[in-house]
């Protein structure tokens, strides 16, 4: 690690960005605009305002500057540059769990990857991970982490920014970023931010139409109160298949070209979600916080396509389906934290109520055998009309899932002052859990329904500061997940318990401006649903599949990580990851690798430098994974397969010029070296390969 040095002198010519200062309700900070970290404290592994040095788990912060050098546009984007995550088809994982909640400045909201993956990052300030279980703060969940989007907050100066991006297969948007006080005594500010995005694909039929409106308000009602309200508006048009690229029936690469395209002209995902917030923070004489937030939220989900299955690549059936799909969500959380003495030192101490409800229900089709005799080498999306759904109606498979879901808790947590040295976290939550869900379909109906009442979950953490720059820590937490999966019985899975313990060496350098850290973690759960191979005996198969309880999974693993400023000039996020995870106690699986279709080694590099002079930047991003593979048995045609992706690198490059104090123009050139590849293989027909080498210029203009 980089000891308590110096940084290298910086350039004597002025820097043409003049320096920002963020002011928020949450927290002030003066971190350097260009900065790839944050000193502002981190609330979302404890509930308390710790810095990242002080939370005793691995805690990492992307921030606005990485995400425009990155040209990261949705949040769908943001897995080759997040230390730890991982993307496979449309679903999170950390350490080999999927995610299944999101927050939203520290609220949390049911992460719904049907509509919230092509979610804009254009009304967000900054990314938060804390990886490993987050029971205390999270409630029910997956051992994997937490992700925490921060909005972009008003300012008391006045800007007004417009950015423009035009890119490869005719991709090209435009956003505006407006903020200011809104009286003479700047008690009353406001912020507002609009993007439209239209998007060409290397597949030629391909295209998206993407809008975002952003809006808050925040007052000071008080000399010690602040109240902020806001909302915003996101949907994305897609012309695009849901389904994917098939492999051979055995699972092997068919080496089709990256422009395939296996749907129709008609096919379509469109969707949208309109969110309303709110903040009310009171700050108390003696230093205590209260603070009440927020949340609800609407989404909708329209989906008309096909997908493949079955057969040989000259002589696949295509299915037709049809679904809608909308989810309400409502989150209040209530919380407070400060300061008080005993045995003669300062302590801390935070605790709070939250509550979240989650309603989602749809409607679909399936017409299976649509068309058949279709051959992927000689594919014409235009060959097949539009259909007539109502005519259809009489042949097709109908299903209405639907699902209502409450959760409560409570939580304390204390920040203790063993000695100048020495710290202690210790924390614990209660929850209160329900959700009754129905799957009707046009044989069956399916009724669930699972509770769990005063579910404790706990924290503990100890740091202990070696000297002025590094710290070690060491923690423990754990989590629960009820589970809706249901076994050949009929019977409910038994809800999953994990648990994560962590150790490591945490870097703090140059006044917070650099951190750097080494962790260790070993994460459990038991209990974990796994499919069956085979559905013969699951009475409800195809509408749903018959899962039983996996026993005991274990992921060990080492993570590096590096981010901030190395110079006043050169900022560097580097984080690697390496994950060994198995079925340690399974009547079926035992010694297997867990989730083979994430990749056990990550490395990621985000580098950037500005040169003498100031008006220009030269930059970079590496991504690299190990190999991953994915094996089974198509209980629909009897096959049974293994997918392969060998591991793969990922490069790109990024210049920027500054020609004016208010001008700034980027080049990125993604995937350099034109890898060819597989983004996902989470089935032998829903593969997809990665971009091809692709140009994004952007221009913009600040007042």
């Amino acid at each position: 690690m980089v000891g308590g040095i110096a940084p290298a002198a910086a350039s004597t010519d002025p820097p043409l960005l003049p320096e920002v200062v963020v002011t928020t309700a949450l927290a002030a900070t003066t971190d350097d605009p260009e900065a790839y970290t944050s000193s502002a404290p981190v609330f979302i592994a404890t509930g308390l305002p710790l810095s990242l040095q002080e939370t005793p788990q691995p805690a990492t912060v992307t921030t606005r500057q990485q995400i425009d050098d990155q040209h990261l546009r949705t949040l769908e984007d943001i897995a080759p540059a997040v230390p730890g995550l991982a993307l496979s088809r449309d679903q999170f994982y950390a350490r080999g769990f999927a995610l299944d909640t999101l927050m939203l400045d520290g609220l949390n909201t049911t992460f719904d990857k049907t509509v919230d993956l092509a979610n804009s990052l254009a009304m967000y300030e900054r990314i938060e991970i804390v990886r490993g279980a987050a029971g205390l703060v999270q409630g029910p969940g997956n051992p994997s982490a937490t992700l925490n989007l921060v909005r972009k907050r008003p300012t008391a100066d006045a800007r007004i920014s417009l950015t423009g991006h035009l890119g490869s297969w005719g991709r090209h948007g435009a956003t505006l970023d407006v903020s200011r006080s809104l009286n003479s005594a700047g008690s009353l500010r406001g912020r507002f931010v609009a993007e439209q995005r239209e998007e060409g694909s290397f597949q030629p039929t391909v295209s998206r139409r993407n809008s975002t409106f952003y809006g808050i308000l925040e007052a000071d009602t008080g000399q010690h109160t602040t109240l902020s309200l806001g909302a915003s508006r996101q949907s994305s048009a897609n012309r695009d298949t849901w389904a994917g690229i098939p492999t051979a029936p055995d699972g092997s690469d068919l080496h089709l070209r990256r422009s395939t395209y296996l749907g129709n002209d008609w096919d379509h995902w469109d969707q949208y979600t309109t969110t309303v917030f709110g903040q009310l923070e009171h700050r108390l004489a003696n230093g205590w916080r209260l603070r009440l937030d927020a949340l609800h939220s609407h989404s909708a989900f329209d989906y008309l396509g096909t997908y493949l299955s079955g057969g040989t690549p000259t002589d696949m059936r295509q299915n037709l389906g049809q679904y809608r799909y909308t989810n309400r969500q409502s989150s209040y959380a209530l919380s407070s934290n400060g300061t008080f003495s005993g045995f003669g030192r300062r302590h801390e101490l935070a605790f709070g109520a939250s509550q979240r409800n989650f309603t989602a229900g749809g409607q679909g089709q399936t017409v299976f055998d649509f068309a058949t005799g279709m051959d992927v080498r000689a594919w014409d999306p235009h060959r097949i009309a539009k259909p007539n759904l109502d005519a259809l109606a009489p042949y097709a498979y109908h299903y209405s899932p639907s699902s209502q879901t409450a959760q409560k808790g409570v939580w304390l947590t204390t920040h203790l002052s063993l000695s100048e040295r020495l710290k202690l976290v210790l924390g614990a939550r209660l929850d209160w859990y329900r959700q009754h869900s129905v799957i009707q379909d046009s044989f069956t109906s399916l009724r669930t329904d699972l509770s769990a009442s005063h579910h404790l979950s706990r924290y503990g953490g100890l740091i202990h500061d070696l000297d002025a720059h590094h710290s070690l820590y060491a923690s423990f937490a754990d989590i629960f997940q009820p589970r809706t999966q249901q076994d050949v019985a009929g019977r409910l899975l038994p809800p999953s318990a994990g648990q994560t313990y962590a150790t490591g060496l945490k870097g703090s350098y140059f006044g917070d401006t650099l951190h750097a850290g080494v962790h260790l973690f070993q994460t459990e759960q038991k209990n974990q649903p796994a499919l069956l191979d085979s559905q013969a005996s699951c009475p409800g198969f195809p509408v749903s599949t018959c899962y039983q309880a996996s026993g005991l999974v274990r992921s060990q693993g080492v993570e590096l990580e590096i981010h901030g400023a190395l110079t006043p000039a050169w900022q560097i996020m580097a984080s690697h990851s390496s994950i060994h995870s198995r079925y340690v106690d399974d009547p079926v699986r035992q010694g297997q690798r867990f989730e083979p279709q994430l990749p056990g080694r990550q490395l990621k590099l985000a580098t950037v430098y500005r040169l003498p002079g100031g008006q220009w930047r030269i930059g970079g991003n590496l991504y690299r994974q190990s190999a991953i593979s994915n094996q089974g048995h198509d209980a629909l045609t009897g096959f049974h397969y293994r997918m392969q992706q060998p591991a793969y690198t990922l490069a790109g490059l990024m210049v920027s010029h500054q020609p004016t104090r208010n001008l700034h123009l980027q080049l990125n050139i993604n995937n350099l070296l034109d890898q060819r590849y597989y983004q996902s293989i989470e089935a032998p027909t829903l593969t997809s390969y990665g971009a091809p080498r692709n140009v994004m210029l952007t221009a913009h203009y600040q007042l």
